[in-house]
């Protein structure tokens, strides 16, 4: 191990990449404790400090632990004053660059290498993860190893923080390195006739170099758009624009739940950064229909614990992340579902920072291609009824999945044709008695909803209740929830489920005063249907 060679300063900035021997953690698993979330925290930390940590001999972090950091204030450039995780992390590895090609070179033009290898043969690529592949023993090597290996796993975890990493300038260092001269073969030979006995250091100084590079192209082969990126390092609030969202969502105090068995839960967002340019961008933010969806399912976790749940048009993902969480301890399972390709990348980075990959995935489904099997598809009804199987939903890529036990949607109507389609791909998604929960804003706001009734009806799904979530803050009064006419009616008032939630102010479009309707719809059976 690293530190059982030598002792090489890293700040405690770096501390979580990092076991005791300060080798570099690789992200093995749930158990791990490196994580996507604690990049995501580090940065929100070093955003908001008032002033960023400087790498000089002023520094806490630096004289006498790392006497040759840069300070990081070489990157201000008049107004755009670079602060945050890149702006730290990159004058590192600029300075273990420029250390590490200064040791070659000393080595190289002196009769006797300053370099202090090790007796052990140096290993190759066939060596086991995790494992040091080198037999060079010089501080400059080893922090620069290190910082490499800490920027492939940003690369592979985080690619919004990789690509500040290349803007802020770590994409050139790379270049530095890759292009870094091997000995060449004459030059060798005259080295042999010279020192003999340096021949099997200089062989383990070229594995150095190699592993480096290797390093460097992987991290190069991980970037996002061209490489290497220009160098335009971000402004203070690009970078907060960039941060996940922290949602937490707290349970409300209604219905038959235990107090004990309602979880808050803490789900980090992150939101697609391009800009929306069309109604199929929607899904790029979150809406508050999301957070009031996420509180009912963290205020009646049974409906969710055990069960197989897709969420539709997850846009974000919060619904299902906040599902997948309460999930983590029960035999289930959560889909995500989105059409959107940008989206689907994003769903993805947010399972990773959630750290919730065991028991949620993601999977391309667009409302349009579905058909209710009742009204769209009387003869697949038809053999499902005979095959006691209830059909199932589609893929981007026209697979079809098993059906579910409950579909969870937010915000996913905002015109009429979107209500059609949206109760086809839920009837479809469902299994037999399999239930929908469904929250929209009002048809005053979202264009369309008003058809989703009627059109959950045509397609065979019994409409059970539908609550309405009013918010009157705007009047200084407790917003309400109160029961539409249903079938189904409840002797008393429920919670506020918009009070006292912080959340809703991260959302897109929240309005105070604005109105929302939770709709619980439930597959009919075959025989109900079908006789």
């Amino acid at each position: 191990m690293i530190g059982e060679k030598m002792a090489v300063a890293i700040p405690k900035e770096l501390s979580f990449f990092l076991d005791g021997n300060n080798s570099v953690i690789r992200p093995a698993g749930k158990n791990n404790n490196f994580l996507p979330g604690q990049i995501a925290a580090a940065r929100k930390e070093m955003l908001f400090q008032e002033q960023m940590p400087r790498l000089s001999s002023s520094s806490s972090t630096s004289s006498d632990n790392h006497p040759d950091l840069p300070s990081s204030n070489h990157l201000e450039d008049g107004n755009r004053t670079n602060l945050g995780f890149a702006a730290f992390f990159v004058p590192l590895l600029q300075k273990a660059v420029s250390s590490w090609l200064g040791s070659l070179s000393s080595s190289t033009t002196s009769t006797t290498s300053t370099l202090t290898l090790t007796s052990q043969p140096a290993k190759n690529s066939n060596v086991n993860e995790g494992e040091s592949c080198s037999s060079c023993n010089n501080e400059p090597y080893h922090q620069l190893r290190i910082l490499l290996q800490i920027h492939l796993q940003i690369s592979k975890m985080d690619s919004v923080l990789a690509e500040e990493l290349g803007l802020a300038g770590s994409h050139l260092c790379l270049l530095k390195v890759m292009n870094c001269p091997i000995i060449d073969t004459g030059q060798r030979q005259q080295q042999e006739q010279q020192h003999e006995h340096q021949e099997e250091e200089e062989e383990e100084e070229e594995d150095c170099i190699l592993e480096l590079q290797d390093l460097a192209c992987e991290i190069a082969a991980c970037a996002v758009g061209a490489f290497p990126s220009r160098l335009a390092p971000l402004t203070r609030d690009d970078l907060l624009g960039r941060l996940p969202l922290a949602f937490q969502i707290d349970p409300v105090s209604d219905g038959p739940e235990e107090p004990s068995s309602r979880l808050s839960v803490t789900v980090l967002i992150h939101q697609v950064t391009t800009r929306q340019s069309a109604q199929e961008d929607v899904g790029f933010v979150t809406w508050p229909s999301a957070v009031i969806l996420s509180r009912w399912i963290a205020s009646h976790p049974s409906i969710i614990q055990g069960k197989r749940v897709l969420e539709l048009g997850a846009g974000c993902g919060l619904v299902g992340l906040v599902t997948a969480k309460l999930q983590q301890q029960s035999e289930s399972s959560v889909i995500l579902t989105d059409f959107n390709q940008k989206v689907l990348e994003n769903l993805e980075r947010n399972i990773a920072l959630n750290n919730v990959a065991d028991n949620c995935i993601v999977k391309g489904l667009d409302f349009y291609q579905q058909s209710g099997s009742c009204s769209f598809d009387t003869a697949a009804a038809a053999t499902a009824t005979a095959t006691g199987t209830s059909g199932g939903w589609k893929d981007l890529s026209g697979t079809v999945h098993a059906p579910v036990d409950v579909v969870l949607a937010a915000d996913m109507i905002c015109q009429p044709s979107d209500a059609v389609a949206a109760a086809a791909a839920i009837e479809a998604a469902l299994d037999s008695d399999g239930r929908a929960y469904c929250v929209c804003a009002d048809a005053d706001h979202r264009f369309g909803v008003d058809y989703f009734p009627g059109a959950c009806k045509d397609v065979g799904l019994e409409l059970q209740q539908v609550l309405s979530f009013r918010d009157t803050s705007c009047e200084n009064k407790n917003s309400c929830c109160h029961e539409k006419e249903t079938a189904v009616r409840r002797d008393r008032g429920l919670p506020d489920f918009f009070s006292n939630s912080r959340a809703l102010d991260q959302t897109a479009g929240y309005v105070a005063g604005m109105d929302l309707s939770l709709f619980v719809l439930q597959k009919r059976k075959r025989e109900d249907l079908w006789g």
